[in-house]
C-alpha cells in the first residue's frame, strides 16, 4: 500500500511538474502585449511625488501602501526570531549571537569600515530622493556595518531590550501614523500639498533605522549555543 501511495505521489508530482514547465514555455513564447501606459502616466505624474527619482516615487508615494505591508513583513519575521530566542530569566535582556572569536585582521579592518559604512548608509538615505538608494539599500549597509562590529567584536552583543524594539517598529508605526493621519484632510497615504518630500525623507530616515536592525537580528537570530534546545535539534 504504502508502494503505491508513493507511486501515486510521483505520478502526481512529475503531472503537476510537466503541466507547470509547459505554461512556463507558452508564457515565454506568447508574443507580448501592447505597450504599458504605465511609464507615461509616471512621468506625467512625477513633478506631484515631491522627489525627483522614479523609484523613490514609486516606493513611497504612488505605491506607499504595498512598501508599508513589505516592511510589516520584515519586522513580522525579525519578531518571530526574537520569540524563538530562549528566556533564560532575563526578560527583556536576551543578549544576541555576538558571532566567532575575529582573527588578527579584523580589529585593525573595523575601525576603517564602519565609519565608511555609517557614511555611505546615510548618503544613500539621502540620495534616495533624487538618484539611485533609498531606505532599504541605506538600511542594509547600516546593518552590514553593525553585523560586521558584532563579528569583530567591537560592540558587545545586542540586549532585547525596550530602544531595540523601538527602533524595529519606528519605520512601521510612523509610517502608519503618516497613512491614518492623512487620511483626516485627504486620501488615505496621500501627502499633502508641499509637504512631500519633506515627509518621505522623514520617513525614509525612520525606515532606514528600523530595516537596519531587522536585519541586524534576522542576520545574527538565535545565539548558537541555544539552537540544541529546540525540537529536533542536536542538543
Amino acid at each position: 500500500m504504502r508502494q503505491l501511495r508513493d507511486s501515486l505521489a510521483h505520478a502526481l508530482l512529475t503531472v503537476l511538474a510537466t503541466g507547470l514547465g509547459v505554461l512556463l514555455i507558452l508564457a515565454a513564447l506568447t508574443p507580448a502585449g501592447p505597450p504599458s501606459a504605465l511609464p507615461a502616466q509616471l512621468r506625467q505624474t512625477m513633478p506631484y511625488s515631491g522627489v525627483e527619482h522614479p523609484v523613490t516615487a514609486v516606493l513611497l508615494n504612488f505605491r506607499g501602501f504595498d512598501t508599508l505591508l513589505e516592511i510589516g513583513v520584515l519586522l513580522l519575521a525579525a519578531i518571530a526570531v526574537l520569540i524563538l530566542i530562549p528566556d533564560k530569566g532575563s526578560r527583556g535582556h536576551r543578549p544576541l549571537s555576538a558571532g566567532p572569536t575575529p582573527g588578527p585582521l579584523v580589529p585593525w579592518l573595523l575601525p576603517r569600515l564602519l565609519p565608511m559604512a555609517l557614511m555611505t548608509g546615510l548618503y544613500l538615505w539621502w540620495a534616495g530622493a533624487s538618484r539611485p538608494g533609498g531606505a532599504f539599500q541605506a538600511g542594509t549597509v547600516l546593518a552590514a556595518g553593525i553585523v560586521l562590529a558584532l563579528l569583530g567584536q567591537s560592540l558587545g552583543p545586542p540586549r532585547v531590550g525596550a530602544r531595540l524594539r523601538l527602533g524595529m517598529v519606528l519605520g512601521f508605526v510612523l509610517f502608519c501614523a503618516f497613512g491614518l493621519g492623512s487620511g483626516l484632510a485627504a486620501p488615505p497615504m496621500a501627502y499633502p500639498a508641499g509637504w512631500a518630500k519633506a515627509l518621505i525623507l522623514l520617513i525614509e530616515l525612520a525606515l532606514m533605522v528600523s530595516i537596519a536592525l531587522i536585519f541586524m537580528v534576522l542576520v545574527i537570530g538565535i545565539p548558537p549555543h541555544a539552537r540544541g534546545r529546540f525540537p529536533g535539534d542536536a542538543p
